[in-house]
């Protein structure tokens, strides 16, 4: 069997989720790190590092995550 004929046999890629749930997906984690960077914004000059870490970290997550979401729901599939 070759290799060609493999490749004719498979199956298509599919998304691990249906894409009409991309949109809630995207408006929950942009609302969840927005939320984030506000809370990381707001802090004291002298809050410790860590502290902010715990804000910053998981705000750029959300948020690259939300992006992504926002591709896929408006059809910019990345």
């Amino acid at each position: 069997m070759s290799a060609l004929d493999l490749w004719k046999e498979g199956s298509p890629v599919s998304a691990p989720m249906p894409p009409s749930l991309f949109p809630i997906v995207a408006y929950i984690t942009v609302s969840i790190g927005l939320v984030a960077t506000g809370a990381f914004a707001v802090q004291k000059r002298n809050t410790p590092i860590m502290e902010q870490l715990t804000l910053a970290i998981p705000a750029s997550i959300m948020l690259g995550i939300g992006t992504v979401f926002t591709f896929l729901s408006v059809g910019l599939y990345v």
